[in-house]
């Protein structure tokens, strides 16, 4: 299969968020120009985006679970492998 360059971006993406949070740099993901902006909440966003593109499905979120991941009460899971694309 043969990704167009829109898919082959979107999984570039993918990738060097997980290398990020595989070695612990996930704020270098994060545009300098909003450093002064709350970095936990845009790191819980990455770390949720993570939880929907794992290898196995079965261990993605579901939509409905979405509103109670949003919650800073709710600790969440950290994510598995990166689902690979190519």
């Amino acid at each position: 299969m043969e990704l167009t360059p829109k898919a082959l971006h979107r999984w570039e993406l993918n990738h060097m968020a997980w290398e990020n949070w595989r070695d612990g740099t996930t704020s270098n993901l994060i545009d300098p120009t909003l450093r002064g902006s709350p970095i936990v909440e845009m790191m819980r966003c990455i770390h949720i985006g993570l939880l929907y593109v794992q290898q196995n499905v079965a261990d993605r979120p579901n939509m409905t679970s979405l509103l109670m991941l949003n919650s800073n009460s709710v600790a969440l899971p950290a994510p598995t492998q990166l689902a690979s694309f190519l």
